[in-house]
Parts: structure tokens; C-alpha cells; sequence
């Protein structure tokens, strides 16, 4: 995927050219619908939906790599600091007053793994990996892979917490993920079952 923000990695490589970063992927749940509703307001709503993005990500030392369509891929040095910053723009989101005849529900995921960094571009199984957890999400969710739950014991945000949600499938990846979400006081918690290929328990 192609880069928008400054070149480099954001955490330190190793001599194999492979970096250990934690990654988010969003997108706007049901954009189509919200375009075909609200043709005359959703550029001022994607623009402003960005821009929260953007302010959580930059906030906690992130970096936008890419953007496609509606959706946001941003790169971090720790999983704690993609936790807050998934976790603070899922707050913003909700308190925003969108122009839009329905609210912006944003799906994000996190995952974390070693990743090619060529440039301002990151490449790599592990990116495709969270691309598809986020296929899992909700709007509104923060859903996160076995790794990065266990890199945020003990270190998560304020007040927020984790729950199994099971074992999925993710599409055209052969190993299923065990698939967690964040709990985050004062947001939604309760979510239909995920969208895969099939899971394994709850």
C-alpha cells in the first residue's frame, strides 16, 4: 500500500529489513447506504471523520500510511498506543454531530506483526492479516488479534477492558485469529456476531 505520511519506519528495524509495528485499519460501516441517503452532506462528514482520525492517530505517535475510499490505515510503535488511539477516536466519532440523516459508525482493527517497511510503504502478510480482522468489525467496534490482546495486558487505556469474542476465520488468510474487542466505558459494547468464514466458539 501506497504512503501518505512522513518516510521511514516508525519503530526501529532489524537487520532482515522487517520492523514490529502494531497496525489499524478502519472503514465507515455501510458508507454506500450513507452516500446514496445523504449525497450533498457525506463529503463534509468523510472530511471530518478523517480529520478525527487523523488528530487520535498523530496524538499517540501513529502514522498514516494509506487511505482507500473511506477507510484509514495507520501504523504505530507500540499496541498501546494504538489502543488509545482506536479508543479515543471511537469517542470522538460517537460525539461528533454528523450532517448525515445517521450517525458515522467507524469498524476498526488492530493487529500486530512484522512488516516490510520500503519507504513510507509497509507490506507484508501481517498487514494483510489486520485488514481482514477489520472485515470483522462493527460500526463502532474496536476488534483486536490474539497478539496485540496480549501485548496490552496491563497497559490498556483508562477504565477500558477485553473480551473473547472466539476463534475466526479471516478472508483468504488460511490460519483463523482469535479475535477480541475492546470494552470502553461510555461506548457501545454490545455488537452482532462477526462477520467470517466461520468461528470456533465464544
Amino acid at each position: 500500500m501506497g504512503g501518505t505520511g512522513a518516510a521511514g519506519p516508525i519503530g526501529p528495524g532489524r537487520e532482515d529489513g522487517l520492523v514490529e509495528l502494531t497496525l489499524l485499519f478502519t472503514d465507515i460501516e455501510g458508507s454506500t447506504r450513507l452516500w446514496e441517503a445523504d449525497p450533498g452532506e457525506m463529503p463534509q462528514a468523510l472530511q471530518r471523520h478523517f480529520e478525527l482520525l487523523d488528530a487520535s492517530i498523530e496524538a499517540h505517535g501513529g502514522r498514516v500510511i494509506d487511505r482507500a475510499g473511506d477507510g484509514v490505515f495507520a501504523a504505530f510503535a507500540s499496541a498501546a498506543q494504538a489502543a488509545a488511539s482506536a479508543v479515543d477516536a471511537q469517542r470522538a466519532l460517537t460525539g461528533e454531530a454528523w450532517p448525515t440523516s445517521t450517525p458515522l459508525r467507524v469498524r476498526m482493527g488492530l493487529h500486530t506483526g512484522s512488516v516490510i517497511a520500503q519507504g513510507p510503504a509497509l507490506t507484508g502478510t501481517q498487514v494483510h492479516r489486520a485488514a481482514r480482522l477489520a472485515d470483522l468489525a462493527h460500526g463502532g467496534q474496536v476488534v483486536i488479534s490474539a497478539v496485540t490482546n496480549g501485548l496490552l495486558a496491563g497497559v490498556l487505556p483508562d477504565g477500558a477492558a477485553t473480551r473473547s469474542l472466539g476463534e475466526h476465520r479471516l478472508r483468504d488468510l488460511e490460519h483463523a485469529e482469535h479475535v477480541h474487542q475492546h470494552v470502553v466505558p461510555g461506548q457501545p459494547h454490545e455488537f452482532p456476531a462477526q462477520r467470517s468464514g466461520g468461528s470456533r466458539g465464544h
